[in-house]
């Protein structure tokens, strides 16, 4: 009796509520790997129990017993049967069944994986075997280890072929993926001397700037800044911004685009440009800057994006042709196996 004073008049539904809302899974942090996220929820149900006492934590018992349950379940999973009698290195069977549990779902790409300790506590090991177990599948790029953070499943990257002139966009819809933009300008920009001699304008001659960050899958792929000569297409700065940019240049404007110039060069982030790709100021980029025509060899477009090099590569196919390699202060190459700056060229 002493232990329901204050709290006996209370609804068995709102104690319900209460319990639910103290274990709701989504209050953890969403990058906690799932081993973890069960060792919170488990603490959090010892604390109930704890408090069992005070009516409103009563119908907390029956989660404690799910949470219970999962944990269990996931520790089965993670119980690697190594055999210390094989042959084979422990770190190479730890490695092994890592890479199971990252091909069974216990960790989706993006995630991080159960820390060192842990590792150690249930596989049964040391952790200079952990670590060697670790760093091989990180050579081998299946993890990746961030200062500070943890080492977590690595993203598959995205493969752009420059065979051609190319829309990340409907490259990505024939690769069944959905690439969304949030745009962040849209707006006239007087053209610098720079952007001036590529698009054949006047310095100070008004261009439509367009900001955008594109997601792949929810994960910011690249920031992207478009320049187009603001004389050949007037209604872009206000018309609905329906991207593909190319499909609207080419169906809207009739401003198709024929042959473009990438040049692409690895940077490192800044703090403004870490913060929209989500990642940290420092890490690598590669920095794609491209010219685009359209008929009659008229410069339409500038394009300058910004990639993270973790999240994105490109290929390109080379033959025995003349090709062309520009490199830094001026030199040039030619009749050579590999190209710097690609010229693509548009699909027939």
């Amino acid at each position: 009796m002493l232990a329901t004073i204050g709290r006996a008049e209370e609804p068995e539904a709102e104690g319900a509520r209460r319990a639910a809302w103290l274990l709701e899974p989504s209050f953890l942090p969403p990058k906690m790997n799932k081993l973890s996220k069960i060792s919170s929820c488990l603490l959090t149900a010892n604390i109930c129990c704890a408090r069992i006492a005070h009516n409103w934590y009563v119908p907390a018992c029956q989660l404690v017993c799910w949470y219970a349950a999962m944990g269990a379940q996931l520790m089965m999973a993670l119980a690697f049967s190594l055999q210390t009698d094989s042959a084979m290195p422990l770190y190479y069977q730890l490695a092994q069944s890592l890479r199971a549990q990252i091909e069974s779902g216990i960790w989706n790409p993006g995630d991080m994986i159960t820390s060192e300790r842990e590792l150690m506590q249930v596989a049964g090991v040391s952790r200079a075997t952990v670590r060697q177990a670790i760093s091989n599948l990180i050579q081998e790029g299946v993890l990746e280890r961030s200062h500070g953070r943890g080492t977590f499943v690595v993203r598959r990257k995205m493969e752009q072929d420059m065979r051609s002139v190319y829309s990340f966009a409907e490259q990505m819809t024939r690769q069944g993926l959905q690439l969304e933009d949030q745009l962040l300008q849209r707006h006239k920009v007087p053209a610098s001397e720079e952007l001036a001699e590529l698009l054949a304008v006047q310095t100070g001659d008004w261009l439509i700037h367009i900001k955008r960050v594109r997601y792949l899958q929810g994960v910011p792929l690249m920031l992207d800044s478009s320049y187009i000569p603001y004389h050949l297409c007037p209604d872009l700065l206000t018309d609905t911004f329906a991207p593909p940019l190319y499909r609207m240049l080419a169906d809207k404007y009739d401003l198709p685009p024929t042959h473009a110039t990438d040049y692409l060069e690895p940077v490192l982030a800044d703090r403004a440009q870490a913060h929209l790709l989500q990642t940290e100021p420092g890490v690598a980029l590669m920095f794609l800057q491209r010219l685009t025509f359209t008929r009659g060899d008229v410069p339409l477009h500038v394009a300058q994006n910004y990639i993270p090099g973790d999240r994105c590569r490109f290929r390109i196919n080379l033959s025995s042709d003349t090709t062309e390699a520009e490199l830094k202060g001026g030199l040039q190459a030619t009749k050579t196996s590999f190209k710097l700056a690609a010229l693509a060229e548009k699909e027939d």
